[in-house]
């Protein structure tokens, strides 16, 4: 982008500042019920495709800052070997790879990726450390470009880092986070959230930018029914200076980043005893947003985020500090030639579904005897129960002799686990893999791991990560789209890192080629069709009906609306399971969409 239009577009942009040193922010905000400070409202800059093209893309470093922990957080020697779940330990078969296809690869000369992706109802949009790409849903590329441009990204911010992306089905918009920073005293840093106009990614965006006097490093942003909420860590500038100054969380009124106007906002006070707190997003109906972070070795705290800034209750409150089997630091992952990072204790990923709070990490293992080479990393997976708030369950999933990091976890409508990772070894090029639980499958375990994408070729860095990327398809939500990184050869001087996109499903679980049929009655009651799918427990239900099914029966009935025979039939029989030839009758409203 040219000094000029870059000018242009910051007298445009025209965002909030406030400070934050230890406290709230101040200036220019106001008390609102019992909620935190409302801060001055966020001016939209309106983005259009022709923006996206600035010329040559900056590489961007990851810069690697560590936790300030204190010497309170001590770590176990060794893992008990009683503890680690082996590969295909769950009774379910892997999840099936529907559409496959290359992402983006290092062009400029970057490490890591920070692979992340989202997924809409007409295309897929995937974002690096510097650039971006828009795919259609079966993988060509359509528009790209560079994140600065995307952003709007001052001239004056030297360095700019951590893209995430999300499509969120209830509004019909897909949202992204990215942060940047100007090396002086007082910064600013930056973080910047983009809206998209419409459910296309490939259309117009409207950026917001937060401007705070520190760098704001490792972004994660959770939504639910009312908010977006953005927490980051934050270190002095300049520098950035090594040793935190304490975590913060953005809460934004989600109706007006949909609607593109003036955004009301708030923030909590920067607190330098919290360190990543990961958001999770919502994949089923709610206004409580959680966070989630790790405050010692064997602890797992659940943050509540109610309330919203429009309203003036916004506030974020401790729910529950849960004990939890280790979560450490790994040790570096061995690959052929040398090691990569392979992270360090902090939660990479969380999602929320109908009281279930998933949440994933990568620790430290070790297999002792059987394993010369370790020890490893492994993944921790944690399920917490947010009506008892409870842990449900404690999975630390490994392999010995191998590597298996930087985890990201979803579920899909019927409660079904995804997780998408890498796995490598000294012997094995660091690849994409993916595993996966049923609802119905025993507590702590976790299915046999399946390559998604193979390493092709010796890594030439050391940085790897810092993330992997699933999401719900919001078109079919049986299915989950998983992104993550893999070695690449790559032209000129270059890392070999390329990434790769695919999407999952479990085998019987209804996918895309499901029929829909609209249901045409005047009035709401229920609506039989003969089924004609694959055998499926009642369990499984949830993801082949929508909306819910009533009962099921064997009786030969043609499809219609049989509302009135239903209610009064008392030889209705329900079953377990449904078969080809059933008749599945749903509970449906005028006009509704019935899937079978």
């Amino acid at each position: 982008m040219s000094g000029s239009r870059l000018l242009a577009a910051l007298v445009a942009l025209a965002v909030a500042t406030f400070a934050a040193s230890g406290a709230a922010p101040g200036g220019g905000m106001s008390a609102l019920a019992d909620g935190l400070p409302q801060l001055p409202p966020l001016i939209p800059t309106l983005v259009t495709p022709g923006d996206w093209q600035d010329g040559p893309v900056q590489a961007q470093q990851h810069i690697a800052l560590p936790e300030s922990v204190g010497s309170s957080d001590v770590e176990r020697q060794l893992q008990d070997l009683n503890s680690l779940v082996p590969d295909g330990t769950a009774t379910s078969a892997p999840p099936v790879i529907g559409t496959s296809f290359i992402g983006l690869y290092d062009t400029v000369g970057e490490e890591p990726p920070d692979t992340q992706a989202a997924v809409g109802p007409n295309d897929i949009i995937e974002m690096v450390n510097s650039r971006f790409q828009v795919y259609s849903r079966t993988g060509a590329p359509l528009q790209g470009g560079g994140l600065r441009s995307f952003f709007q990204v001052p001239a004056t911010n030297e360095e700019s880092t951590d893209p995430r992306v999300q499509y969120d089905p209830g509004s019909g918009r897909f949202f992204a986070v990215y942060v940047s920073y100007h090396n002086a005293a007082g910064g600013p840093g930056t973080i910047h959230v983009a809206t998209s106009a419409t459910n296309s990614a490939a259309g117009n965006w409207n950026v917001y930018a937060i401007n705070v006097t520190y760098f704001t490093d490792y972004p994660g942003f959770g939504i639910s029914d009312d908010k977006v909420v953005v927490s980051t860590n934050g270190y002095p500038l300049p520098g950035p200076g090594a040793t935190g100054i304490g975590e913060q969380t953005q809460i934004l009124e989600k109706a007006d980043l949909v609607a593109g106007v003036t955004a009301r906002h708030t923030a909590t006070t920067q607190t330098t005893g919290n360190f990543t707190l990961r958001p999770a997003t919502n994949l089923s109906s709610g206004a409580t947003l959680w966070e989630v972070d790790r405050p010692s070795t064997t602890q797992l705290r659940i943050w509540q985020v109610t309330g919203s800034p429009a309203a003036g209750t916004a506030t974020r409150t401790l729910a529950a500090t849960l004990s939890i089997s280790s979560q450490r630091t790994p040790n570096q992952a061995g690959v052929p030639g040398g090691t990569v990072d392979a992270g360090d204790q902090r939660i990479l990923d969380a999602s929320w579904r109908n009281g279930s709070l998933w949440v994933a990490a990568t620790t430290y293992c070790d297999w002792g005897a059987q394993d010369v080479n370790g020890p490893r990393a492994c993944l921790h997976l944690m399920e917490v129960d947010t009506s008892a708030l409870t842990l449900r369950q404690d999975i630390t999933y490994g392999q010995s002799t191998y590597e298996l990091m930087w985890p990201a976890v979803r579920t899909d409508s019927a409660g079904n686990l995804f997780v998408v990772f890498t796995r490598s070894s000294e012997t094995t090029q660091p690849e994409v893999r993916m595993a996966g639980r049923l609802a119905t499958d025993p507590l702590n375990t976790l299915g046999p791991s399946v390559a998604i994408k193979t390493g092709a070729v010796n890594y030439n860095g050391t940085r790897w990560g810092d993330y992997s990327s699933a999401v719900v398809d919001p078109t079919d939500p049986s299915v989950v789209w998983l992104a993550g990184e893999y070695s690449r050869a790559n032209a000129g001087n270059t890392f070999n890192w390329g990434t790769w996109i695919a999407s999952a499903s479990f085998a019987g679980v209804r996918g895309s080629s499901a029929t829909q049929v609209t249901v045409t009655q005047t009035r709401t009651g229920v609506y039989c069709f003969a089924y004609s799918g694959p055998t499926t427990q009642a369990a499984g239900l949830s993801t082949l009906f929508t909306p819910a099914v009533v009962s099921m029966n064997r009786f030969n009935l043609p499809d219609g609306d049989f509302s009135s025979w239903f209610r009064d039939a008392p030889a209705m029989a329900t079953v377990t399971q449904v078969a080809t030839g059933d008749v599945v009758c749903v509970s449906a409203a005028p006009g509704s969409a019935v899937f079978h």
